[in-house]
């Protein structure tokens, strides 16, 4: 795998987890009825945790398209 890769893989880690314990204090601090603070904490656990692997998978696909790219260019004159 290349450097480029993981440290990559290791940033969105990184905001993931962020994003977590920071819209941990803003649910529970807006949840008023305790009884559903485990249902919106499992909501934002779920939203954070599939944004991040969507966000990571298409950043890893632009990635890898720029190492191999499809059509390379050329320096010519016709």
């Amino acid at each position: 795998m290349s450097a480029g890769i993981f440290i990559g893989t290791i940033i969105f880690i990184g905001i993931g987890i962020g994003v977590t314990v920071w819209l941990k204090g803003v649910v529970t601090k807006a949840t008023k009825n305790l009884s559903d603070l485990n249902d919106n904490l499992l909501l934002m656990y779920v939203s954070v945790v599939s944004g991040t692997i969507q966000f990571w998978l298409l950043w890893f696909c632009m990635y890898m398209h720029q190492l191999n790219p499809i059509i390379t260019p050329f320096r010519g004159h016709e």
